[in-house]
């Protein structure tokens, strides 16, 4: 399970439900409840002994990332995006990030950009260009704290492992 804060209250969280304290499902009226939800995949995965659950991960928290940047722009930009706007921006992942930056520049620090640009491009070597890329198990670490750190300041999720 994972805990998931959500102003004063407290939400426990498998990979399908969200659970109160006695454990009855339930959903909160929360806006931004799916975009952590690759995170408990995330643990499952990376606590197996499999020769790719880098690989997977890397791909896991990455997706997270450009989902919460996509709910990020679309509930709390402040801007009205059409579908064809956001197609074109999520096309290239770099407008993506200029998007990003211009509404969440105060929520994201410039060495979390650096660690975002840094494990994007490990994403694509991985997925486009060598199929034999090793990831680290700090590296995947150390990209998950950034995802989790990012989803508490973009959505004010309070995130607990």
């Amino acid at each position: 399970y994972m805990v998931v804060q959500i102003g004063s209250e407290i939400w426990y969280s498998d990979l399908f439900h969200i659970l109160d304290i006695s454990g009855q499902s339930v959903i909160p009226e929360i806006k931004y409840k799916d975009v952590h939800l690759a995170l408990p995949i995330y643990d499952l995965i990376s606590k197996q002994n499999l020769e790719q659950k880098n690989r997977i991960c890397l791909i896991l928290l990455d997706s997270t990332l450009e989902i919460a940047f996509k709910e990020y722009l679309v509930n709390e930009s402040g801007v009205a995006y059409s579908d064809e706007r956001l197609q074109n921006i999520f096309k290239n992942r770099n407008l993506v990030h200029q998007e990003v930056k211009q509404y969440a520049f105060k929520k994201i620090s410039p060495t979390d950009w650096l660690s975002i640009d840094y494990y994007y491009k490990a994403r694509c070597d991985l997925i486009h260009r060598r199929a034999t890329v090793l990831v680290s198990d700090t590296d995947i670490s150390n990209y998950r704290q950034v995802v989790v750190r990012l989803l508490q300041e973009l959505f004010g999720l309070n995130l607990s492992f």
